[in-house]
């Protein structure tokens, strides 16, 4: 048998579900493989011919909807648009949650327009929440606009109100969890540029600028924090998103998915300078700036201008840089995708395996394993066991 060449991350349960052989199998089934010598590339058995491996691999970054947070749809609306950009024969997915507040709709429709119109209706539960979740490839006459109607039809559409949130569409067939698109964040930006930063240009916070810090807040932690809460939930809080999943639960969220260490400098900002925020705003007196209490209309709270924008928009730079982060490693994740390579699984606790157990031991010969230090390998991974020799 050959000697077989790979490279990856990975669970190992039986070397013999992975074997590929160096000549295409004469007869081969349905998900045979087979390791193309000459053009150092393995190729699949898939649907009666032979496909490279790595044939139709796309996977998704950024979000491409602004504004996706939260969409309402009230009875006698109907639709909203959620994109201005899509491609020709481009595959994507969409993804969100929602609830419908009245009204009986019988799918959820993907309509995306240009020239002509296609219609893709999401299938919806009987129950008034829920998540959904459509990819669909428009052709070139079905761009550049996608709208989603609350309803399988725009007539069924005008009579539910429905609330959808978490929207993300983007490029590919996988559906992975909910990131703001890079110019929201620049949008919360410019808004605590020209919103909480001009509010607090008297030095003082009054009832209706105490509303909108509470809903800032809310948007950060995912929930709505009640007036007599005395702190704001802790970043530990915030990344089991038990409470409530808000901007700061899904940035880091999104960063760890697409392979961002926890000890990036980008994903430990987001935890200190929500700390800071967060230590800032508690300390404010005679009230906390989330209360709204009807007893409390009336009182107001004393703020420096300058520390108080300084606090939030080192937050949201923060997330910026994150979210920014995280596209780019989804892109180099796509870019570093090779085939071949040294026949090594990494990352395991391989000290404590018993090679003498596995089904295919009877085939060992000799001394067989080693540990290798494959540092230089992408990704830079630092030891691996390598099986030497077989019969």
């Amino acid at each position: 048998m050959p000697t077989l060449k790979g490279t990856g991350q990975l669970t190992l349960t039986d070397m013999n579900d992975v074997v590929a052989q160096a000549t295409a199998p004469t007869s081969p089934t349905e998900g045979a493989l087979w390791w193309n010598t000459i053009e150092l590339q393995l190729y699949i058995y898939q649907g009666g011919v032979w496909k490279k491996s790595t044939e139709g691999l796309i996977i998704g970054s950024r979000n491409l909807i602004t504004d996706s947070k939260v969409r309402l749809l009230p009875v006698g609306v109907g639709s909203t648009r959620v994109s201005t950009s899509l491609k020709d024969s481009q595959e994507y997915t969409f993804s969100g949650d929602y609830e419908i507040v009245s009204g009986t709709p019988t799918a959820f429709l993907l309509y995306p327009s240009g020239t002509s119109n296609g219609s893709y209706p999401i299938a919806i539960p009987t129950t008034p929440k829920g998540k959904m979740k459509m990819t669909f490839t428009p052709t070139s006459t079905q761009v550049p606009n996608l709208n989603i109607y609350s309803g399988r039809t725009n007539a069924e559409a005008l009579t539910t109100d429905v609330i959808f949130t978490n929207l993300k569409l983007e490029i590919g067939s996988l559906a992975t969890d909910w990131t703001p698109a890079p110019e929201d964040i620049d949008d919360a930006i410019t808004d605590i540029e020209l919103t909480l930063g001009n509010m607090a240009n008297d030095n003082i916070l009054d009832f209706a600028e105490r509303q909108v810090v509470k809903d800032k807040i809310a948007d950060i932690i995912g929930y709505v924090l009640a007036d007599a809460t005395t702190t704001m939930p802790t970043t530990a809080t915030n990344d089991a998103g038990t409470s409530g999943k808000g901007t700061f639960y899904n940035v880091r969220k999104g960063a760890v998915m697409a392979g961002l260490s926890v000890t990036d400098a980008r994903y430990v900002a987001v935890l200190t300078t929500y700390n800071a925020l967060k230590t800032y705003l508690e300390a404010l007196t005679p009230i906390d700036p989330w209360d709204l209490r009807t007893t409390t209309q009336d009182t107001y709270i004393t703020v420096v201008k300058d520390t108080f924008r300084t606090n939030w928009l080192n937050y949201y730079k923060a997330e910026l840089d994150l979210t920014t982060a995280t596209a780019e490693k989804l892109k180099q994740n796509v870019d570093d995708v090779e085939v071949g390579g040294a026949n090594y699984a990494s990352n395991g606790n391989f000290a404590v395996i018993d090679l003498t157990k596995p089904l295919w031991s009877a085939s060992y010969a000799g001394q067989v394993k080693e540990v290798v230090d494959i540092s230089a390998e992408k990704p830079p991974f630092r030891y691996a066991y390598h099986v030497k020799k077989y019969n």
